[in-house]
């Protein structure tokens, strides 16, 4: 299942579906609030005496939207992604932009097994990623992620939830994508219970919003979790 996965992710970034070239407002959100605020054109608010020290991981960071803007706001940012051919898109575009990346800090790999010691990390940030999987897969990296991070550092993430009128009510939540847009990869939909169950042992959640969108023509509608974690 994972090497599929694989082969899914990078022919996705292939065909460019998921080229996003901006950060996400949500993610800047949770950064101002928690790490560095940008105030003026060159001024910033830091929340933290020790900026300098700190470390955060980029989790399926993708082509590298929200990593450029937390390493242009002077955080010491790390990547992780299943999809190779996204990291070199990441790369070309930081050094085309004049962006001090290192190829090291920007790795090839599964979610749910991080090329990271215990305790590394001060933030991690996953935007879209933990519904890319399925279950079990989610589970391991959420553990993983606990892995990684110090104690009482923070996590943000956003999930799909099942909160949504586009599925049949004995939907199991879960699904393979058979649109054009990432064909063949996987969705994983989130409830209270489940992320309790994925989270309960490991994070006290901080904050947790349930973002639903409507198109008012048709009167569907579908809905995402924003959450933000504090390792116990």
């Amino acid at each position: 299942m994972k090497d599929n996965y694989k082969i899914k992710w990078e022919q996705s970034f292939s065909n460019r579906d998921n080229y996003i070239f901006y950060p996400d407002e949500d993610v800047i959100r949770f950064v101002s609030k928690y790490i560095r605020k940008r105030v003026g054109l060159n001024e910033f608010e830091n929340k933290l005496e020790n900026l300098r020290d700190i470390k955060l991981l980029d989790l399926g960071c993708g082509i590298g939207p929200n990593l450029i803007f937390c390493k242009e706001m002077g955080i010491d940012s790390y990547g992780v992604d299943l999809s190779q051919n996204a990291i070199n898109y990441l790369l070309q575009i930081a050094k085309e932009k004049k962006i001090n990346i290192a190829k090291e800090k920007v790795i090839q790999s599964d979610v749910s097994k991080l090329p990271f010691g215990d305790e590394f990390f001060e933030f991690v940030i996953a935007r879209s990623v933990l519904d890319s999987v399925d279950a079990n897969t989610a589970k391991e990296a959420f553990l993983e992620v606990s892995r990684v991070m110090k104690k009482e550092s923070y996590f943000y993430c956003d999930v799909w939830s099942d909160d949504d009128n586009l599925h049949d009510k004995d939907f199991a939540g879960e699904e393979i994508i058979k649109t054009k847009h990432e064909e063949g990869t996987f969705q994983l939909y989130y409830n209270e219970e489940k992320i309790k169950y994925m989270t309960d042992s490991i994070f006290k959640i901080e904050e947790c919003k349930l973002i639903r969108y409507t198109d008012l023509l048709s009167k569907e509608y579908k809905s995402r979790f924003q959450l933000v974690f504090k390792k116990k």
